[in-house]
């Protein structure tokens, strides 16, 4: 029974049910279809995305990298590509872009997009990049720390060790005359100030 049901109802309820987005494009990389979940992400109205080319959808040309995979007939994963939804809305995603060939006469026929949503994952790495830059950096001066600069430090020091033609590594330490001076008259408030001046500069 299930192999003589109608070939568009089990891909309709594939689509429907399938978690990441999916879009069939022709061999003129014009979407030809779409997922009713790719519509709700993106925020499209169907008729608004059908038979538009693919590469609408992003901020790179992504074409000239789909054109290298269908000539090549090979499947082929990108990561942290951008997709744009209806508006200004951008979404972080990973996509799979399948070629559709002609067997016989190994001919590109169009492609499947599978694209994974990876928003959560994408705000994770942002918060965590903030968190490691807090980390390693002073919070008045937003320089690295003492124990980050000494890590720093140990590192150049080991990729000398380690080069056949040594090059030289040189080390400056910067120190403010009578800043002491400059919070005693000036107030601490100030003498935050030229040190995140100075940092800056």
């Amino acid at each position: 029974k299930f192999l003589m049901m109608p070939e568009k109802f089990l891909i309709e309820e594939i689509e429907n049910e399938i978690m990441d987005m999916l879009i069939l494009i022709n061999e003129k990389f014009n979407i030809i279809r779409v997922s009713a979940h790719t519509l709700e992400l993106l925020n499209f109205e169907k008729s608004e995305i059908l038979n538009i080319n693919i590469n609408t959808l992003f901020n790179e040309d992504m074409i000239v990298d789909f054109y290298k995979c269908s000539n090549h007939k090979q499947s082929k994963k990108y990561n942290d590509i951008e997709i744009g939804g209806n508006g200004s809305k951008r979404i972080p995603t990973n996509i799979t872009f399948i070629p559709i060939c002609d067997n016989k006469f190994n001919d590109f026929l169009g492609a499947a997009l599978v694209i994974q949503d990876i928003s959560i994952e994408h705000e994770l790495r942002r918060k965590n990049e903030e968190l490691q830059e807090k980390t390693i950096r002073d919070g008045l001066t937003k320089l690295y720390n003492h124990k980050y600069s000494m890590e720093i430090i140990e590192e150049e020091i080991n990729k000398l060790n380690l080069e056949a033609n040594k090059r030289e590594l040189s080390l400056m330490m910067i120190d403010i005359d009578y800043f002491k001076n400059v919070n005693d008259t000036h107030g601490h408030l100030f003498g935050d100030y030229v040190l995140e001046t100075l940092a800056h500069i």
